[in-house]
């Protein structure tokens, strides 16, 4: 199966959010800003329970400059964060842990990807180095981001799930 090949070669595999483990925002809506518009996506939540099944630490690493902006606040994208908890709880998974970058994109802060902040913290965070690590997004940002982490990327649309 998929997971197999990826627990063959990674310790730590880290998920971006918002097109990846949830798809992203209907219509003009850039941000999700409330549980009740997150819209998770049931193959990418089955694929990191399978991948947490064989062993495989899983996180995720995302912009949210909502935060930063103040269309919501801390308490409230930890409200979505716990609700895509409770759906790989309740599937029998391991809660994800969240490295969220709240900054303006003008605060040019080292963990808004593309810099690879978050991602260093990940891999700290886990323990893992980056050639035990592998980063799944659906952004160039995303890919650049591992680029300079020194870890390996795939886009979200290359996962074959078969």
């Amino acid at each position: 199966m998929v997971q197999e090949k990826f627990a063959s070669n990674y310790d730590l595999v880290i998920f971006d959010r918002d097109g990846v483990i949830n798809f992203a925002p209907k219509g003009n809506a850039r941000y999700i800003l409330s549980v009740e518009e997150l819209d998770l996506n049931e193959l990418i939540i089955n694929f990191i329970l399978e991948l947490q099944g064989t062993g495989v630490e899983t996180c995720v690493a995302t912009n949210q400059q909502c935060v930063g902006k103040r269309l919501i606040s801390v308490d409230q994208l930890n409200r979505i964060h716990n609700a895509i908890n409770i759906q790989i709880s309740k599937a029998g998974g391991v809660p994800l842990d969240f490295f969220t970058c709240p900054h303006l994109i003008e605060e040019e802060c080292e963990c808004r990807k593309p810099k690879p902040g978050l991602l260093i913290n990940a891999m700290s965070s886990f323990g893992v180095t980056p050639e035990r690590s592998l980063f799944i997004g659906d952004q160039l940002s995303d890919k650049i981001a591992a680029e300079s982490a020194a870890l390996d990327f795939l886009y979200v649309e290359n996962i074959d799930f078969r």
